[in-house]
């Protein structure tokens, strides 16, 4: 059972708040995998994609995490919060119409994962 949802499948206001008042973020891997099991149709509507390297001035690698909604009012309800929190503020790349969204991650901000 997932706390951060409520009995009917939608997010919690509480786990909306830790979302939205979220200003660091000790272990974004974490961070990312509540927000994974708490997205509805997680399966085509969560993406993270595998590292790839930009090439510039940093040569850094990166994941692009991808939330698409699908018009799901409990996927917008997180998506809400994701506005005001440092996820937002500091991987958010662009939004496309129809609930699309895309954040650029660079692979050295993600602890906990094998493949960085």
């Amino acid at each position: 059972m997932n706390l951060n949802l409520d009995s009917e499948g939608y997010p919690t206001d509480k786990f909306l708040e830790r979302i939205g008042k979220l200003e660091v973020i000790p272990d974004i891997w974490q961070f990312i995998e509540e927000i994974r099991d708490a997205w509805w149709c997680n399966d085509w509507g969560f993406k993270l994609t595998k590292p790839y390297r930009i090439k510039g001035i940093y040569d850094r690698k990166y994941r692009t995490l991808e939330l698409h909604t699908g018009g799901w009012s409990g996927n917008e309800s997180i998506i809400y919060a994701l506005k005001s929190s440092m996820l937002w503020i500091m991987y958010w790349q662009k939004t496309y119409r129809g609930g699309h969204y895309y954040f650029r991650i660079p692979v050295k901000d993600l602890t906990n994962i094998k493949d960085k």
